[in-house]
């Protein structure tokens, strides 16, 4: 087995060039495909000086489904045996036709992939899906497919950012580079820590990068050299602000951290869990994200704002939780995978508002290419707002995107732009949300909530409070004053209004309404309450048992405005009638009260009105 292994290490000719499958897996369902560093062996580079080549010999066991492949280029940098002239670029293209030809020949174009790439390696990688992703049905579609089932990416020392300025011309180029003499210096500049080459790289690939989960797995221990130097240090190893990404260190040098002696090593151990939690994901991650390119060319157009919705023109405070929202979703410091957000609390205390307000924010600043609102009260009005979606989208209704939540958001998460999903009064299952989450990518979503267990299925949590006194009193005078009016109420009859409304936004601002409109002035406006109150809460009626105390405080700030129509009943048409309305739409869900029901009831009033015409001059006569 050694004389093998001098075999892989000195053959850098045909032999150890392409792609060659190590392991066709037992019904394979999915791809794993390796390709070696610079000065690298097929097989050689993955093999331990005791003969195990991990990817053949160990990998198989703990993933039985995944057929696994490995990639040879030629990275000599000692051999005088041949000349290559080859850039980069040219590699990744050689290397994904290789890749493209062995899927399209077994059928398997669509199978999902997870890449293993170690050192520029992963270079050549990244050039390739960046290429990938320039294709079309029209042009290499099978390259394009690459990209697209491309689920996971393990980097293993990859110098993303270059290599340390420390390392010496002949430290490169033993170990790094894959060129003759007269090309060293331009290779060395291109791998050096101010490369423009890799700079470009990270701007082309950062465009698509968060479609795939990745895992930048760096080196800890000093490769042996005459300095000790660790050949691609954390700092370049990794990509600071990516999204959908992890940093993990191994306990190898550069060379020896693609190479594994058991099962046992923990640093296998450690990749094996990596590949596992990608390959459990790999259709849920894949159902949204295939088949985009006929959306390519109708992308150019500008960011999008659709809600139905607009925050409350009464809107107040509440800047400490829109600070926490920009900073979870738009801080490039952030670097969570999954920007899913929970913002939760009592009803009344103002989530939706809040969650217009900041949708309101990020399109005035255009944070985000779409911003979508979902109704997600029950499954009836999640799927309502689904179907509305893909009508008035032009670009899905251009393309017939499909009007079901699964289609649109597989279709959103494939193109690759920044989008904000906003799911409101998800108060219901958790399964009823969860179940649209999209897979980590560009997709962020918010969902406002009653539900803490939905805490489960997002990557975090903000619990929302009652408005602090100055707000709560702010928000009553916004509420109660007539312009010109301000001298008429008194700051000390707001504190106990607000105090015994318990600081609630939606039962504040019916109270400061209430003022408003003449019901009862600010002095009254506390008896009044309690008076309702009282009864609502000692009381027997039916409609209110088993009713939370917080209900009840809305319910009793809604039957001040109620009571007060129903006195006023008595003298006209016109109370009575918005009595009638208000028992009506009770029946109604509160965004899907259609215009057609008061344009047929008024058609429907003025018919009536013709026909009594006539009767009434007959009378006459």
């Amino acid at each position: 087995m050694e004389s093998e292994i001098v075999n892989y290490t000195r053959d850098r000719t045909g032999s150890g060039l392409g792609i060659k499958v190590l392991v066709e897996g037992i019904s394979p369902t999915v791809d794993i495909v390796a390709i070696h560093g610079l000065d690298g062996h097929r097989e050689g580079s993955w093999t331990t000086d005791n003969g195990i080549l991990w990817l053949r010999d160990l990998l198989p066991q703990r993933l039985p489904h995944a057929r696994i492949a490995t990639y040879g280029y030629h990275v000599s940098t000692g051999s005088q045996s041949t000349k290559i002239d080859e850039t980069l670029y040219g590699h990744a293209e050689n290397f994904i036709s290789r890749l493209a030809l062995l899927r399209n020949n077994t059928t398997t174009t669509k199978r999902p992939i997870i890449f293993l790439a170690h050192s520029l390696g992963g270079i050549i990688l990244k050039f390739a899906l960046i290429h990938a992703n320039q294709c079309n049905k029209s042009h290499l579609p099978y390259h394009k497919e690459i990209m697209l089932s491309t689920n996971g990416i393990l980097f293993f020392g990859t110098p993303h950012q270059g290599t340390a300025v420390a390392l010496s011309a002949s430290q490169m180029l033993r170990v790094l580079l894959p060129v003759d003499e007269n090309t060293i210096h331009k290779l060395l500049r291109n791998l050096g820590t101010n490369s423009e080459m890799l700079e470009i790289q990270l701007s082309q690939y950062n465009g698509i990068s968060a479609r795939f989960n990745t895992k930048f797995l760096y080196e800890t221990y000093e490769t042996g050299l005459h300095d000790g130097s660790q050949i691609v240090p954390k700092s370049s190893a990794i990509v600071p602000g990516a999204r959908n990404t992890e940093a993990i260190g191994l306990n190898k040098s550069h060379m020896d951290m693609i190479k594994f002696y058991s099962a046992e090593d923990d640093d296998f151990i450690v990749v094996v869990s990596l590949l596992q939690s990608m390959k459990c994901d790999l259709k849920l991650e894949l159902k949204y994200r295939r088949d985009t390119s006929r959306s390519s060319d109708i992308l150019n157009k500008g960011p999008s704002y659709r809600a139905k919705l607009l925050s409350s023109p009464r809107f107040t405070g509440q800047v400490v939780y829109l600070e926490k929202l920009r900073t979870f979703f738009v801080d490039e410091n952030v670097t969570t995978h999954r920007k899913h957000l929970l913002l939760y609390g009592m009803g009344g205390i103002g989530k939706t508002q809040i969650s217009l307000k900041f949708a309101e924010q990020c399109a005035d600043l255009k944070l985000y290419w779409r911003i979508f609102w979902l109704d997600a009260t029950t499954a009836e009005t999640l799927h309502t707002s689904f179907t509305e979606i893909a009508k008035l989208d032009p670009m899905m209704k251009s393309l017939g995107i499909e009007e079901s939540g699964e289609a649109i958001i597989g279709w959103l998460a494939g193109l690759g732009r920044k989008c904000l999903l906003i799911f409101d009064n998800a108060d219901g299952m958790t399964s009823l949300v969860s179940k649209y989450l999209p897979p980590a990518c560009l997709l962020d979503v918010l969902i406002t909530s009653r539900n803490p267990d939905l805490q489960q299925s997002v990557s975090s949590t903000l619990n929302l409070e009652v408005l602090s006194k100055d707000d709560a009193i702010s928000l009553l005078m916004t509420s109660s004053i007539r312009e010109g009016k301000t001298d008429v109420l008194k700051n000390d009859s707001l504190h106990v209004i607000a105090e015994t409304l318990g600081f609630l936004p939606l039962a504040l601002d019916v109270a400061g309404r209430a003022v408003y409109m003449g019901l009862c002035t600010v002095e009254e406006y506390t008896s009044t309450y309690l008076k309702n109150h009282d009864i609502l809460l000692h009381g027997d009626h039916p409609w209110y048992k088993g009713a939370s105390l917080y209900n009840k405080t809305i319910c009793s700030t809604l039957d001040i405005s109620y009571d007060y129509i129903e006195m006023k009943s008595g003298q006209g048409d016109i109370a009575k009638d918005a009595l009638c309305l208000l028992k009506m739409m009770a029946f109604f869900h509160h965004q899907n009260i259609m215009e057609a029901i008061f344009k047929r009831a008024a058609e429907a009033g003025r018919s009536m009105d013709m026909h009594k015409a006539p009767n009434s001059n007959a009378n006459a006569l």
